[in-house]
């Protein structure tokens, strides 16, 4: 697996939503991170070599893309199901590629 997609290893094992657990607060700095919020010093939620940072999840500021109602939007939404169906996307990769095998035979090579 290429660095660069090794985040969805988390996503995938489950250890977002364990970190997240029934906590509107957590569930609120995660989104907050998702669109771009950090902490004071710097740090994102997540990267994609080591995916989500859950030490970080206290420390997440605003998101300066997301406003209040935006926010509460997000958490309203996710907390109704929680992130398993969001993660659930990455469970099903290895199926979607094998489906999606079939598909790659038929495809137009464009030559660069």
């Amino acid at each position: 697996m290429y660095p660069n997609f090794r985040y969805q290893l988390s996503f995938r094992a489950g250890a977002v939503e364990a970190a997240i657990g029934d906590s509107l607060e957590r569930l609120a700095s995660f989104v907050n991170g998702a669109f771009g919020g950090i902490t004071p010093e710097g740090g994102p939620i997540f990267d994609p070599q080591n995916g989500m940072h859950a030490d970080r999840l206290a420390r997440i500021g605003a998101s300066p893309l997301l406003d209040q109602v935006m926010l509460d939007y997000y958490v309203q939404e996710h907390s109704r199901h929680g992130l398993r169906g969001p993660c659930n996307w990455y469970r099903t990769r290895k199926l979607n590629f094998a489906d999606e095998l079939a598909f790659s035979k038929d495809h137009v090579d464009f030559q660069v």
